[in-house]
């Protein structure tokens, strides 16, 4: 029985070099949305680093509010939380430091529910915000307890520009971020001239390019 393989319509993954895949012009030419290999690399690896960053700045926002509270209140059960805050910081830092300079499976991670721009993800975290701050306001006239409504209030504030502000930011650099790396790094750069020799299309990726 006689195979017959399908021949893709699309320039295969050697017909440009590196540089040329990577190049703005060519991107110009292709609609942001079109599936290539290169931006389901980069658009998976900067869910990842978002992730990362993301578990960063809790880590860091952890700390800090932490200390806030050891310093006003002399409390030593703060300090508990300013150490574990900034021990997860640092190992999301490990991580974060790592992931850039793979290249990611992106048949893991395809799609990112949430905002993908820093302008989105500043109102995602404002609509939340300000509701939420404006009852602890009005329970704060009624109770008492400024300070503790400031702490409370600057704590929640930080686990969402950590949720929301930070992922957001990087989602919305993703592509240019990666494209600077691809350029820069040696060990990514590497990788990435092993993948163009060997990737395949595929599935709703039928293009090696543009990035």
């Amino acid at each position: 029985m006689t195979t017959i393989e399908t021949v893709s319509p699309y320039p295969s993954a050697t017909s440009r070099d590196l540089d040329g895949w990577l190049s703005e012009d060519l991107a110009a030419l292709h609609p942001a949305e079109a599936p290539t290999r290169l931006r389901a690399l980069a658009d998976t690896q900067a869910a990842r680093i978002g992730a990362w960053a993301a578990g960063v700045s809790v880590g860091l926002s952890t700390g800090v509010v932490g200390l806030a509270l050891l310093l006003v209140t002399g409390r030593i059960s703060s300090v508990p939380l300013i150490g574990g805050g900034f021990l997860f910081a640092g190992l999301c830092m490990i991580f974060l430091l790592r992931v850039g300079h793979r290249l990611p499976d992106t048949g893991r991670l395809r799609s990112v529910r949430g905002p993908a721009r820093l302008r989105d993800g500043v109102i995602a975290a404002l609509v939340i915000y300000l509701p939420v701050t404006a009852l602890m306001v009005v329970a704060t006239f009624r109770t008492g307890g400024v300070f503790g409504l400031i702490i409370v209030n600057v704590a929640y504030l930080l686990l969402l520009v950590s949720a929301f502000v930070v992922p957001s930011a990087v989602l919305g650099r993703g592509r240019e971020a990666f494209r600077r790396r691809a350029r820069t790094d040696v060990l990514l750069r590497a990788r990435l001239e092993e993948d163009r020799l060997s990737w395949k299309p595929e599935r709703g990726t039928p293009m090696y390019g543009p990035l």
